[in-house]
């Protein structure tokens, strides 16, 4: 019996002394990234966007009786949808955004239609490629920017006079004129371009990229000289022309790779139109 309390009385300041005790560090808040208005698709800076107004463009025809799949009455009913003639139109304060617990990169926004007041909640994933949206602070800042200004096509202009209705076909190095950003029921947001001849397209989102800077093409010039930067213009590469030519010629390419003889741009889907550069300067292509 004595052994048996002895023993305990050993044992119990071990137990005591093997007690833990568990902390777990503060939650850390996730930082907040201030959108610059710099895009109109934010992508990780979603964050930032409270308080931003989204103008929601009308649907094609065609697709009206689909409604905005993506936007919701309720932050947690992700059916239904609503009618295009509720809100088509409209535009949106964002009230407050909240990350998806369930889904990473996932936020929903809370949105404030500014004619009725309604509340509405939109879905947004970090890694999607477009919205339905005009961040308004995106317009404002890219008209402020480049209202007046002459762009260079770099790519064959085909398209319907937004005025008329008329068929453009303009050549590769066409200059145009940019005008303001506009809603089209057909493109979504699109950039209002016109001519000197009258004309005036209204280029998507995903074409306007082969609208370039007349200023940056000058300076292109002036550093390679007109020959060379008028064969990237009409979409012609050659042997010792710069990359930055290139980008002009066939825009960015989809991979860029290094290797002992310099460096190989990837254009095709499946490598069948590469690019070949050393030193900065072309060698080859196929």
């Amino acid at each position: 019996m004595k052994k048996a309390l002895v023993f305990i009385m050993v044992l119990l300041p071990m137990l005591a002394c093997a007690q833990v005790r568990v902390v777990s560090a503060p939650k850390q808040e996730k930082p907040i990234e201030k959108y610059d208005s710099l895009n109109n698709l934010p992508r990780f800076q979603i964050t930032g966007m409270v308080g931003q107004e989204l103008f929601l463009p009308p649907r094609p025809d065609h697709l009206k009786k689909y409604g905005y799949q993506d936007i919701y009455r309720s932050a947690d009913c992700y059916t239904g949808s609503i009618q295009c003639d509720e809100i088509a139109g409209h535009s949106f304060k964002i009230v407050s955004i909240e990350e998806n617990d369930k889904l990473p990169f996932y936020y929903t926004l809370k949105l404030e239609d500014t004619q009725t007041g309604t509340n509405y909640f939109y879905t947004y994933a970090v890694t999607q490629s477009s919205w339905p949206f005009i961040a308004l602070g995106y317009k404002a800042k890219y008209e402020a920017t480049n209202k007046g200004k002459d762009f260079v096509a770099l790519r064959i202009i085909v398209e319907k006079d937004i005025n008329t209705g008329k068929l453009i076909d303009k050549d590769r190095g066409s200059v145009w004129t940019f005008q303001e950003i506009v809603a089209s029921a057909d493109d979504g947001m699109s950039y209002l371009f016109t001519n000197k001849d009258g004309d005036a397209v209204a280029i998507n989102t995903y074409r306007i990229g082969d609208m370039k800077p007349k200023a940056e093409i000058d300076k292109l010039r002036k550093k390679y000289g007109t020959r060379m930067c008028d064969l990237a213009i009409d979409g012609t590469i050659k042997i010792g022309m710069p990359a930055d030519l290139v980008i002009i010629a066939k825009g960015e390419p989809r991979t860029k790779n290094s290797a002992s003889y310099g460096e190989q741009w990837v254009y095709g889907e499946y490598g069948d139109d590469c690019v070949y550069f050393k030193n900065g300067k072309v060698t080859g292509w196929n």
